[in-house]
């Protein structure tokens, strides 16, 4: 059984149909699985790990507009007709996804009916994080915006350790290293995140999500809504730090 909450939406004979189509692969923490603006060749199903979509500015800054994690999938605005990708993708947090063609995931959208529908609903919540993101850097605190991109990394890996450097975080929120740093700090002293070398572990979740903005709610229920499967939690997935304990 797929861990790819897209894939979960299918039957026993749509999904046998398109399985046999699909390559696992290792997602690499700094892979960049396409550039923005190139033709989309291939899409990935998330089963694990964490990928993130970045808008590009001319002088190589970059601003995060959206997370895909296993509920959704890397190219799904193939569904609306696009050749090219509007944003890059770039792997995050290290985890595995199935890889298929652009050619055979578009055919098995023209057959297979819950496949349609599950990258319509995802495209969707692309969508919605972008808007909602640039809400978000407008009026919202660097605490509550640190404190939602935990969350949501920690939805997606299912995982209360997380290894993320103050620069990844950084370029994520928007901020410089050393707000990170402050932020980081006040967290750990509220005793909400546990915080050292490059890894946090979230040790108060309920205190996060009375932290975070309103964001995180906006986009948990609209990803419950949208795929029924992510309500469910995954099987758990080990630790992106153990092999390195």
């Amino acid at each position: 059984m797929p861990r790819n909450h897209i894939l979960q939406a299918l039957g026993a004979d749509e999904a046998a149909t398109l399985l046999p189509r699909l390559t696992p692969v290792e997602l690499r923490q700094d892979d960049v699985l396409v550039e923005a603006g190139a033709l989309l060749t291939h899409v990935y199903f998330v089963e694990s790990g964490l990928v993130s979509l970045l808008s590009l500015t001319r002088d190589g800054q970059t601003v995060e507009t959206g997370i895909v994690g296993p509920e959704g999938m890397v190219g799904s605005i193939l569904i609306i007709g696009a050749e090219r990708a509007a944003t890059q993708a770039v792997v995050r947090i290290h985890g595995r996804a199935l890889k298929g063609s652009a050619a055979a995931f578009m055919e098995a959208c023209r057959t297979i009916a819950a496949l349609r529908q599950a990258a319509n609903r995802h495209l969707r919540i692309v969508l919605l994080q972008a808007q909602q993101n640039t809400t978000c850097r407008a009026l919202h605190t660097l605490e509550a915006r640190f404190a939602r991109w935990l969350l949501h990394a920690q939805d997606a890996l299912h995982c209360p350790q997380l290894e993320l450097t103050q620069e990844f975080l950084s370029d994520m929120l928007s901020a410089q290293r050393t707000s990170i740093s402050v932020v980081a700090h006040r967290l750990q002293v509220a005793g909400l995140i546990r915080y050292r070398r490059g890894r946090i572990e979230v040790t108060d979740r309920a205190g996060l999500e009375t932290l975070a903005c309103e964001c995180y709610g906006v986009i948990k229920g609209e990803i419950a809504a949208a795929l029924p499967a992510s309500r469910q939690p995954s099987e758990p997935i080990r630790s992106p730090l153990a092999a390195t304990r």
